[in-house]
């Protein structure tokens, strides 16, 4: 006989350092969240539950009925004192505590929770998780092709109507993509990169593409501007990029944000990005140089 049963665990035996209230939240080691049904005094045995329905003190969070609740050490209670502990819906502030039984508004102070915590993994169907908005998903630079030949990586010199990547001084500054010098001329010049919709995306919601870019030496005495053109592979002939191109003619490189019409992106789709950097000058007579520093794209995900 490897194990024998002593009783089902819905209580269970705690001894505090510091005397426990009635009703106070007790965390044992970093995941089992606990409840203390009557006071215990400090070094005395006493007993705090693992399992329960309970009226719990929630934060300003929208809480909808059967979804996971956490508990926050240090939040703050919606109507209560700061910093004192509450229920939440958002993964990143605590353990798993167990699950609201109701739906409770942002201004309601309490819900009712089915106590399940344990500490160890739980494993959640991806829908139930907390939806996480604009995380951030990096592009490096070896992705980027030839615009209207993506089998060749983009050039070390830009020409004609293509972009370059400039390596810059390792150590020193980062590679950049950038037009050459531009000056006295009118031109457009483009690079394309492909984007595979990660399985966390939540289909339909909030995808953004952020281009940091700006002039490197001189600005036009006309216009530089950026622009995206964005397609589904699955829907190669609509370009889903609604925001028109933007100024970078500014010495002081900022990100610039265009949004992507998300009604049909779905996880598994993937992007067709063309970037183009259009210029007009007439008259400068240093070097005009439009430059892009950092891509990356912005999407709501639940894992």
């Amino acid at each position: 006989m490897q194990a024998i049963m002593n009783h089902y665990g819905d209580q269970i035996d705690y001894t505090p350092a510091l005397a426990v209230s009635a009703g106070d939240v007790v965390l044992l080691g970093t995941a089992l969240v606990t409840v203390a049904n009557l006071d215990i005094a400090a070094n005395a045995l006493g007993a705090v539950a693992t399992r329960g329905v309970f009226t719990v003190v929630k934060d300003n969070s929208d809480v909808t009925a059967n979804t996971p609740a956490y508990w926050d050490a240090d939040g703050d209670p919606y109507g209560g004192d700061a910093g004192t502990g509450a229920f939440t819906n958002d993964s990143t502030l605590g353990p798993f505590a167990g699950w609201f039984l109701e739906d409770a508004g942002t201004t309601t102070g309490t819900v009712l929770l089915y106590l399940d915590s344990r500490d160890a993994a739980v494993t959640l169907a991806r829908a139930a998780l907390v939806q996480q908005d604009a995380q951030v998903y990096p592009l490096t630079f070896d992705a980027f092709r030839v615009w209207d030949a993506p089998q060749t990586v983009i050039p070390g010199t830009p020409a004609n109507d293509d972009l370059g990547l400039i390596d810059n001084t390792f150590g020193a500054a980062a590679p950049t993509i950038e037009t050459g010098d531009v000056k006295t001329t009118t031109v457009t010049r483009k690079t394309r990169f492909q984007f595979a919709v990660p399985v966390e995306y939540v289909a339909g919601q909030t995808i953004t593409a952020r281009i940091n870019a700006g002039m490197k030496t001189t600005i036009s005495d006309g216009t530089a501007t950026v622009d995206v053109e964005c397609v589904r592979q699955a829907a190669a002939d609509t370009d889903i990029c609604a925001t028109a191109a933007q100024s970078i003619n500014n010495l002081v490189a900022a990100d610039k944000d265009f949004t992507i019409t998300p009604t049909d992106v779905v996880p598994g789709d993937i992007l067709d990005v063309v970037l183009s950097i259009a210029i007009a000058d007439t008259a400068s007579g240093t070097a005009v140089i439009g430059q892009i520093n950092t891509v990356e794209l912005l999407l709501d995900i639940k894992g």
